[in-house]
């Protein structure tokens, strides 16, 4: 779509379900994209040696129109006079670095220090998200406005949206590290995450009964029996399909501290077994390193799928795996467990991290309250 811009033009554009471009008819080139969310991006598109490409400019109404002309003014200079309007012409590294140019370096020297885990998700992100959004982007001239683009383009995915901020915030605390950004100009501080609200989805005593009852139903397979430990358990379903025989001894496991989502600060992780879980890691049969490897020795893959028909033949409430992590927690304050030792048996390194379940911890307190109050009703009536 073409229009002359104007000022007035800016203020009545309105959102669609899909985003769309309007470009400038006064100045070639210049446009501004607009997301379903509302939110409103200037670019600059240009072709270079016959292969087209844009420049993001900022966000409206922080850059204006007027601004926004002049930009793509001082940058059709540098095109013509041969140079990439992607890059700033200056002495400083952080002048001619891009945010594509960066996530480079980051990936190759930052990303290393984290588990393989993190590593894979945090790449996602930043090709999935930040480097089609900011990718041509400056990395010294990232602002506020573009973080804030960036969240209002994801709208539809506040958890993604809220990763995607979290991942470019660690990018620019390295920029200023290596001294490509000023120290302390961090823009992704200034920007509010989505608000989000912690799953308190888990399976009553019954329910849990019910699983481990249709369980037994099932054919024997290595996906059954990864479901069966961690209903077992409590651990995280990555634990699990990750789990080596090395590891495993009579009736505890010992994770070392490299692949488990807290090792780096409570160093390897003790998971003592009941007899009902050794009795199923007896039941496995030994073929090669990993307790439940698929056909090409890697992770299983079926343990999903599994779970949602489970879900699905016991008409469960959307209960996702990791929540079956909640409800062991939730069996265990219920009977009368504190919260410390049900840190000690998820393998928390801080009982800070266990204080995210005590609201089950204060509903078992309201049960017993109630209790307490019939027996004390009870113990009050008038005796003839």
């Amino acid at each position: 779509m073409k229009a002359r811009l104007t000022d007035d033009l800016m203020k009545t554009l309105k959102q669609k379900d899909t985003r769309f471009f309007v470009w400038d008819l006064k100045i070639t080139g210049l446009g501004i994209e607009v997301l379903p969310g509302g939110h409103r991006t200037w670019w600059y598109r240009f072709s270079r040696y016959g292969k087209p490409d844009k420049i993001r400019l900022g966000s409206w109404p922080a850059l204006t129109l007027d601004a926004a002309r002049k930009q793509v003014k001082a940058l059709k200079v540098q095109l013509d006079n041969g140079e990439d309007p992607r890059y700033v012409q200056g002495n400083a590294p952080g002048q001619r670095t891009t945010i594509e140019a960066l996530t480079v370096r980051f990936e190759a020297e930052y990303l290393p220090n984290l588990k393989p885990s993190t590593q894979a998700a945090w790449k996602r992100t930043i090709k999935k998200h930040i480097v089609p959004s900011l990718g041509s982007m400056l990395v010294n001239r990232l602002a506020k406005t573009d973080v804030q683009g960036l969240l209002a383009g994801m709208v539809k995915t506040p958890a993604a949206g809220n990763t995607a901020r979290s991942v470019l915030s660690s990018m620019m605390v390295w920029a200023e590290s290596v001294g490509l950004r000023k120290e302390g100009e961090n823009p992704c501080e200034a920007v509010k995450p989505y608000p989000t609200h912690p799953r308190q989805v888990y399976l009553s005593a019954a329910q849990y009964s019910q699983v481990s009852a249709h369980l037994e139903t099932l054919p024997g397979s290595l996906e059954v029996s990864a479901l069966r430990l961690i209903l077992l358990t409590g651990c995280r379903k990555g634990e699990v399909l990750g789990l080596q025989w090395s590891w495993v001894e009579s009736n505890l496991i010992r994770i070392p501290w490299e692949f488990h989502k807290t090792g780096q600060t409570g160093g390897e992780k003790l998971i003592h077994l009941s007899p009902q879980a050794v009795e199923i890691l007896e039941g496995i049969p030994k073929n090669g390193e990993r307790v439940f490897p698929n056909q090409k020795g890697g992770n299983l893959w079926g343990i999903d799928p599994l779970w949602r028909q489970i879900r699905t033949d016991l008409e469960l409430p959307s209960v996702h795996i990791h929540d079956l992590r909640h409800s062991y927690a939730s069996l265990g304050i219920n009977a009368g467990m504190s919260l410390g030792d049900i840190g000690v048996l998820l393998g928390h390194a801080s009982i800070t991290t266990t204080r995210r379940y005590a609201h089950i911890d204060q509903s078992y307190k309201i049960q017993k309250a109630l209790q307490m109050g019939e027996l004390l009703a009870e113990a009050m009536k008038p005796k003839t």
